[in-house]
């Protein structure tokens, strides 16, 4: 077990991937990473530690952390006077959509790229999570000690495969003093180079929406790794992590 952390998202990442080019071997297990101040959000970071830069083949940062938050659908939502009703109608149309066509398209047609859908339309029984935590957080006080959970894989819509379910498996938000909402997150693998801080960029924007919604303010955001490694050379992750 190895715990590191950091201000933001970008410090936090750039402690975990220069711990693990520390190590033998390009991977760890049970790293923990704690961002301080998951409300603070640059687009700079998008275009500067994008591993499509890096590795063409790689998925581009704004997928990745679109999979989790669709900031830009959102953001055009709420510019027209729409509330999140709009966004749980609109989002299963973009990703039917994007499951049919684009170059990822092949791939979504699995868990790829499902976390959002999964969190407004889970199960069976389609449970809109997102829509339930909003609104129990909206009636909690600050003095809440319990957490509310959210849900991304289960044996009804996974199997134990390796390669192609879903990495992030579950999300709790629990209240602390001052008004903080914090959001604790658990994968099952983590790839440091073409996912981590595309993912942690994501999970702020979702944390932060839910503030939002709630009144209340993003606080950290700690991510238990429970597989930790990148595939690419030692040279390529120092590219993408330059400060």
């Amino acid at each position: 077990m190895h715990q590191v952390s950091g201000g933001d998202a970008l410090s936090a990442w750039q402690e975990a991937a220069n711990y693990l080019l520390s190590i033998t071997g390009k991977k760890t297990t049970n790293l923990f990473v704690r961002i301080d101040d998951a409300g603070v959000i640059k687009p700079s970071w998008l275009i500067d530690h994008n591993p499509a830069s890096v590795v063409a083949s790689a998925d581009g940062i704004k997928n990745v952390s679109n999979w989790i938050f669709p900031e830009r659908t959102w953001s055009l939502i709420n510019s027209q006077g729409g509330g999140r009703d709009d966004l749980y109608a609109r989002y299963p149309l973009i990703f039917e959509r994007a499951k049919r066509i684009g170059p990822n398209a092949a791939r979504n047609r699995g868990a790829w790229g499902s976390y959002f859908q999964r969190l407004i339309d889970f199960g069976p029984d389609h449970v809109n999570q997102l829509e339930n935590a909003i609104r129990c957080l909206g009636g909690w006080g600050g003095g809440h000690k319990g957490a509310i959970t959210f849900h991304l894989s289960s044996p009804a819509l996974d199997n134990f495969r390796k390669i192609g379910g879903p990495c992030w498996h579950f999300g709790e938000l629990s209240c602390r003093a001052g008004g903080y909402v914090d959001f604790t997150v658990a994968y099952r693998s983590h790839d440091y180079f073409g996912r981590a801080l595309g993912n942690y960029i994501g999970l702020c924007r979702l944390l932060k929406f839910i503030c939002d919604q709630t009144g209340k303010l993003p606080g950290q955001l700690i991510c238990h790794s429970v597989y930790a490694w990148y595939d690419v050379s030692n040279e390529n992750l120092r590219r993408l992590i330059r400060p």
